[in-house]
């Protein structure tokens, strides 16, 4: 699984850009508040693939509405390292040092909303789905 910090920010992004995250329907978001850790599950149908993003050593998570699951669907429209803080001080303050040693990600919903993760170690990790379970 590949292991990126704030020093691999353009690979990073690269990594990203060649997954199935675009289009993905993310399964489950799971906050793990004693090992500060954050893991959002998706799937892609078409390409019958599992991603999983695991964020480690979380700054700060915000949807940027409470509800982000309306409209019935939590499709990933894009998502993006974003080097400018502007849009998540709308909602929050964001300390300057931040940017010293972290990876802003900023996944986009299909429903228009927005999900911003401030972390300083993202994991990923692809799987093709099991030829079974493309058979159902």
């Amino acid at each position: 699984m590949p292991v990126f910090n704030h020093e691999l920010v353009q690979e990073l992004q690269r990594y990203l850009n060649n997954t199935a995250i675009h289009d993905s329907e993310i399964d489950a978001i799971l906050f793990e508040h004693t090992r500060n850790r954050l893991v959002l599950s998706m799937h892609n149908e078409y390409y019958k693939k599992t991603i999983a993003i695991v964020c480690e050593k979380i700054k700060i998570v915000l949807f940027s509405s409470a509800n982000w699951y309306k409209g019935g669907y939590a499709t990933i429209s894009g998502i993006t390292i974003e080097a400018d803080y502007n849009a998540l001080k709308k909602y929050t303050e964001v300390p300057k040092n931040y940017k010293d040693n972290t990876i802003y990600l900023v996944i986009q919903l299909a429903n228009g909303k927005e999900l911003y993760i401030i972390t300083e170690t993202v994991f990923v990790e692809e799987q093709q789905d099991a030829l079974e379970d493309r058979l159902i």
